[in-house]
């Protein structure tokens, strides 16, 4: 693939593409805990397009590697259990936020892949994502979600509640089920095995970046026609609680339409420049996804919460600009910048 551009070793557009994620990452989540009140719609549609991107990429960087790397997804799910610990309090292995799935698609969708026929991963990465929304409307999705805090401060319900609970919230309605999530991460393996398997020239990134608008129009029409905005989940206004097909498929061609005017933006010298911050910040986005974390737990919770859109903007913009400055000196060690990445 050709047309990929490449900084030692790394890929640059999508480094740019995760600095993205992760920068919607951090206004989503600051808006949960810092804002007083419900953001407006365009802010949470942005703040939606972060988790699937993340997901697209893994499925993306699971299909360039040249040998599978199960540690990678035990480091994430690892982290998300010290995440549940130490910052959010409470019990791991219940809740399921976007590590643990992210960790556990790394480690079904290692080796399949590379090894897959590409037709196989596009046919099962849609499969994820229908049988994702057959659950919810088999078996109800609720909205609210159960966490065990730590200490525990209620008696415990019977074990047997608590475990029916647990996977439901796996497979259905905790934050991120896996299906429909592991879906994306399909879906961008076979993304990336494909695109290696095309010249991608001038005239066919056009033609490919035409079909991903058509299919974005096409999802997005499906999509508004059964929508609903949903209310904050927790605080949390993203608008996949649930993810349902439209929603789904609407973020994955709004991802290859951002892919494929990216990888014509990057051959553009100072468009790099300009793109410099989110590029240091998508090649250390596992650090700022935790250091974002602790931050608003522990600081700025406590200090900063506003009812003003105004001045929540002015913190969350002063917050990244702190957190790009972070990734620039963090990308400067190579341990950092080729290893830890969501």
């Amino acid at each position: 693939m050709d047309s990929l551009k490449k900084e030692k070793g790394r890929i640059e557009q999508y480094d740019i593409l995760r600095g993205i994620a992760i920068s919607f990452m951090l206004m989503a989540n600051s808006a949960a805990s810092l804002y007083i009140g419900t953001p407006p719609l365009p802010m949470r549609l942005l703040g939606s397009f972060a988790a699937p991107s993340f997901m697209i990429l893994a499925g993306i960087m699971l299909a360039i590697a040249k040998k599978p790397k199960l540690r990678k997804g035990f480091l994430l799910i690892a982290t998300g259990c010290l995440i549940d610990i130490f910052v959010w309090q409470i019990v791991p292995f219940v809740t399921f936020d976007v590590l643990y799935t992210l960790g556990a698609a790394i480690l079904i969708t290692a080796y399949p892949a590379r090894l897959f026929p590409i037709r196989v991963l596009w046919l099962l990465g849609v499969v994820f994502i229908l049988v994702g929304q057959w659950l919810q409307g088999a078996f109800g999705y609720n909205p609210e979600i159960l966490e065990i805090a730590l200490p525990p401060q209620n008696p415990f319900p019977p074990i047997k509640s608590i475990l029916s609970r647990i996977l439901r919230q796996l497979f259905i309605d905790g934050w991120f089920p896996l299906p429909p999530w592991l879906g994306f991460v399909w879906l961008g393996a076979a993304l990336q095995r494909s695109l290696q398997n095309t010249v991608l020239s001038h005239g066919n990134s056009f033609l490919m970046l035409c079909i991903s608008i058509i299919l974005f129009v096409v999802s997005s029409a499906y999509w508004s026609l059964n929508f609903v905005v949903p209310e904050p989940r927790v605080g949390y206004t993203e608008l996949f609680y649930p993810p349902d097909v439209g929603f789904c498929f609407t973020s994955i061609s709004a991802f290859c339409i951002a892919l494929f005017l990216f990888q014509s933006i990057v051959r553009w010298q100072p468009a790099l420049f300009i793109l410099a911050p989110l590029k240091w910040m998508g090649q250390c986005s596992l650090w700022i996804y935790i250091l974002h974390l602790v931050a608003i737990r522990s600081l700025l919770s406590l200090h900063f919460e506003t009812p003003e859109l105004n001045s929540f903007l002015f913190i969350v913009f002063m917050l990244w600009v702190f957190f790009a400055i972070t990734a620039r000196i963090l990308s400067a060690y190579p341990f950092v910048s080729k290893r830890n990445h969501v």
